[in-house]
């Protein structure tokens, strides 16, 4: 975003310029999107399988030491 608020500086630029640099965001922050749903997602089905118990065995930890 630096970057772009650099761009506004810049009385040479062009909006293609200002445009191309926001899609290259915007792609950035899909992939992260996706990274973090990912997560989510496998965060849930741990949890989904956790019996949250007074059991020391943890389904979840289980599930995140495989995942490494």
């Amino acid at each position: 975003m630096k970057e772009l608020l650099d761009l506004r500086k810049n009385t040479d630029r062009q909006s293609a310029d200002v445009k191309q640099l926001t899609l290259q965001h915007i792609a950035t922050l899909n992939q992260k999107i996706a990274q973090l749903q990912d997560m989510v997602s496998s965060l849930q089905i741990s949890a989904d399988h956790c019996s949250g118990d007074a059991n020391a065995d943890c389904a979840i930890l289980k599930d995140l030491e495989q995942n490494k």
